[in-house]
């Protein structure tokens, strides 16, 4: 059924976002993933600097991406 705000497709109901909420989740996204790989800066020592930003910013966008994915 096609009609109004709502596409079906398969068995999930896709709502449309409009820009507003799109670019919100854009902004917030960006602002946790900078902000939380910038921290993991601030607690290691000098070794292992590179693995530990790496892992940071690798779980981050792994969190973001389930939390903020269905924004299309």
């Amino acid at each position: 059924r096609e009609g109004g705000n709502e596409i079906v497709m398969g068995t999930q109901v896709d709502k449309p976002y409009n820009l507003i909420s799109k670019l919100s989740a854009e902004f917030v996204g960006c602002i946790l993933f900078i902000f939380i790989g910038s921290l993991s800066a601030l607690k290691s020592d000098s070794t292992n600097v590179i693995t530990h930003a790496a892992f940071a910013h690798g779980l981050t966008i792994f969190v973001l991406v389930n939390s903020f994915g269905h924004v299309r």
